[in-house]
């Protein structure tokens, strides 16, 4: 999750009331990545889907 706890708080306080920030990025692990670029590229797209899916 590497910054995105002390990142939420203060986007949080930058955004409207009515409007949240949500983590979307990948599980906690050991290891920074999977190993596999077809898990990878699973991965990036399922991420970026979420991401950039109308609020």
């Amino acid at each position: 999750m590497g910054a995105w706890p002390v990142y939420c708080d203060w986007l949080r306080e930058q955004l409207p009331s009515n409007r949240q920030p949500i983590y979307v990025g990948r599980k906690p692990a050991a290891s920074p990545a999977t190993g596999s670029h077809h898990i990878h590229a699973e991965e990036l797209r399922a991420l970026l889907d979420a991401a950039l899916r109308p609020a």
